[in-house]
């Protein structure tokens, strides 16, 4: 059995929209809370609580999220000291992790601190997986409203699972995901993981599986390619053709000169002639460059009789970078060690302070006012600055105290033939000298 998803996409649209009831009972709610009716406002969120799970649609992520930020503000209201509040807003953001806080009835002061701790918190929480089958048929799955598909995942936490059985209606339930979690158990009847979807051909066109209603599909005959055949052109091709041919030939002809021209024609040419001596030289700078690789093998065959000798190593001079230093490389190792020194010592005693500080605030939250807060994050934000730049920087020295070390100490002699690494911010490599 084949579908495609234009007809389902137009089951989705004929059949009746109950998802928007969820809205009318947020505003009616929201009414209630307008008028501090707190009771009845509690009455119509848990009845709406209970009623999502039955809905004959999926449900907007959106909405069902402010079904508990409601929720959260309503206790806020009638002067909540059980936590009901933070629970509720920590279901929100376990459903949309990026909801916008609502200063309608709590301003922005300590309650959109709080909530924004609680953002922090959930952020932290572990990711469930959804259990979800490769072959899901003709079905289709919702986990808060969103589709998901097989190896998608959710904040740990109460979700509302949500599928379109084979019959096209939506059934759903509240759930952890903490087992392997049957989906296609909501439905009465199963589902059938025969089916295969296909989607519509025609670059996103949803009605062009009705090709023979609105009109047969165009083809076209392939085209083979002739090497042999000549080339087709039109009228105006021909003619543009030849009048290039035309200015071609005009441009052969070669434009007269004048007699200044001729005059500096015949300079260019002594020029010439003058600077025909000039190869001698490059000839000879090419025959010395060809006697290099003999420099070279005399200087392999020294070495080789230098190293049977057992030559003890030397110290040389700095090479000409490192001379234009004006310190030495124990001075840059020691720079490059207090840098390095510092940093730690800023990191203990600045960042994981005002980190302390800062998590106890989020554990605390009415302890702290928003500019203390402020304050907090702004002075970790610049110790942990300073500890990068102070840490980098005795890393950098400690690297170049390293390379003039070994500048200083790695030279070797060898009769005649000194070896010495180069090491220099550019290159690497080892010089030899005679």
């Amino acid at each position: 059995m084949r579908l495609t998803l234009s007809v389902l996409m137009m089951l989705s649209i004929s059949s009746p929209a109950m998802a928007s009831d969820l809205n009318v009972r947020l505003e009616q709610a929201r009414t209630e809370m307008d008028s501090d009716s707190y009771r009845s406002a509690k009455k119509i969120l848990d009845a709406a609580e209970k009623s999502v799970p039955q809905m004959s649609e999926a449900v907007s992520n959106e909405e069902l999220a402010r079904l508990f930020f409601d929720r959260g503000v309503l206790e806020r209201l009638r002067g909540d000291t059980r936590g009901r509040t933070m629970a509720a807003w920590r279901r929100t953001l376990i459903i949309d992790p990026d909801f916008e806080w609502d200063s309608r009835y709590l301003g922005e002061g300590d309650d959109w601190s709080l909530f924004e701790a609680l953002r922090s918190e959930v952020g932290s929480y572990p990711m469930v997986d959804l259990s979800i089958p490769e072959q899901q048929g003709a079905a289709i799955l919702y986990a808060d409203g969103q589709v998901v598909r097989a190896g998608d995942s959710v904040i740990q936490g109460v979700h509302l699972a949500q599928i379109r059985c084979d019959d096209g209606v939506v059934r759903g339930v509240w759930t952890e995901f903490q087992s392997q979690f049957d989906w296609f158990g909501l439905c009465p009847g199963g589902v059938d993981t025969t089916v295969e979807l296909t989607e519509s051909s025609g670059d996103g066109d949803e009605w062009s599986e009705f090709g023979p209603v609105f009109g047969a599909p165009v083809t076209t005959a392939p085209v083979v390619q002739d090497d042999t055949a000549e080339p087709v052109t039109s009228p105006v091709e021909e003619a543009s053709t030849e009048e290039v041919v035309d200015s071609v030939a005009i441009s052969d002809e070669g434009p007269s000169e004048s007699p200044e021209e001729e005059a500096s024609t015949d300079e260019a040419v002594a020029s010439v002639v003058i600077s025909d001596k000039e190869p001698e030289a490059v000839v000879s700078a090419e025959e010395a460059v060809s006697e290099e690789p003999k420099i070279v093998e005399d200087a392999a065959d020294s070495l080789q009789e230098a190293a049977s000798d057992g030559m003890e190593p030397v110290s040389l001079s700095r090479d000409s970078w490192m001379r234009s230093l004006p310190v030495d490389s124990k001075q840059i190792l020691s720079g490059g060690g207090a840098l390095l020194v510092t940093g730690m010592v800023v990191n203990f005693t600045v960042v994981n302070s005002t980190w302390a500080e800062i998590d106890a605030a989020r554990n605390s939250p009415h302890t702290v006012s928003r500019d203390e807060a402020d304050a907090l994050t702004l002075r970790f934000n610049r110790g942990r600055t300073a500890v990068f730049v102070l840490g980098g920087s005795g890393m950098a020295l400690l690297g170049l105290g390293g390379a003039a070390w070994l500048q200083e100490q790695g030279s070797l002699r060898l009769g005649s033939v000194v070896l010495q690494p180069q090491i220099t911010p550019t290159r690497a490599g080892v010089h030899v000298a005679f």
